[in-house]
């Protein structure tokens, strides 16, 4: 087995691993991540074939590892193992400190094995687009409000997260939206995806009670009846309730997990991550 850096024809059979897995992958999303994090995406292989890809996500101190899949009836052959460890070596290289994951429950032990510890649970909810919703408040980031916006996402995630908060407005920006109080942002929400695949929401943030306002308009911006995911803190009644309201329903639960020590409950004005794969 061979483990190196992801390449652009390497992408194709990326995304029909990961959707075979149950993702909703586009090669853009894979593209994306690979311009971003361009030596942290690996693959696995024999002979010249790949059987497992898995992404290391650095930013600063701050690690998060995502996209650890491999071949159905190559699995329990320390392919994911040898992928989990590439990506520790990687981030550590680059100075984070702090390494994490989201693991999917049946897998916890696979990870506790190579010394991550657990933390919160997350509930991944499914909802639907409706024309008649409207978000009233919520409006379009602009160039003013994404920079106080990349300042409150460092605080709230732990780490600077602007290359990325860049990169889905700049694809999506009429899915990037924020509400303000005073001219001040007081939340956020970005999304990414598309009618075929679904959206995928995240980051979404609000230090008051907004934050309702900014899904109810994400809603309202994409076709009718697409799908929609969004990842909550289980914890966070706030954030579970607001998705409620506006009819998502719980699909499944993953829990946090850090390398060598417990992670922190996230900070309670983070409504959902940016992704499992991106924290």
């Amino acid at each position: 087995m061979t483990i190196r850096n992801l390449e652009d024809g390497d992408i194709e059979i990326f995304v029909a691993f990961a959707n075979a897995t149950g993702w909703s992958y586009e090669a853009a999303d894979a593209e994306r991540l690979l311009r971003l994090f361009p030596g942290g995406f690996f693959v696995s292989e024999d002979d010249g074939v790949p059987n497992g890809f898995a992404t290391a996500l650095g930013f600063g101190a701050r690690g998060v590892i995502g996209n650890v899949v491999v071949e159905q009836k190559r699995r329990k052959g320390g392919i994911g193992r040898a992928l989990t460890n590439a990506c520790v070596k990687h981030l550590k290289d680059a100075g984070a400190s702090d390494i994490g994951l989201y693991a999917y429950e049946n897998v916890v032990p696979f990870y506790e094995r190579l010394g991550f510890k657990k933390g919160g649970t997350f509930v991944t909810m499914k909802g639907k687009a409706s024309l008649s919703c409207r978000g009233h408040g919520a409006v379009d980031v602009d160039d003013k409000m994404a920079k106080e916006i990349h300042s409150l996402d460092a605080k709230l995630f732990g780490a600077d997260r602007t290359r990325m908060l860049k990169a889905l407005r700049g694809e999506f920006p009429e899915l990037a939206l924020a509400s303000a109080d005073g001219g001040d942002v007081e939340g956020y929400l970005y999304a990414r995806g598309s009618e075929r695949t679904g959206y995928e929401v995240g980051p979404w943030a609000s230090q008051g009670g907004q934050g309702v306002v900014l899904l109810d308009a994400l809603l309202g911006k994409v076709e009718a009846g697409s799908e929609i995911w969004v990842t909550i803190p289980e914890a966070n009644r706030t954030a579970k309730a607001a998705a409620a309201r506006l009819g998502f329903k719980p699909l499944f639960k993953t829990v946090e997990m850090a390398l060598g020590a417990k992670p922190a409950a996230p900070d309670e004005r983070m409504l959902a991550l940016c992704g499992l794969e991106k924290g």
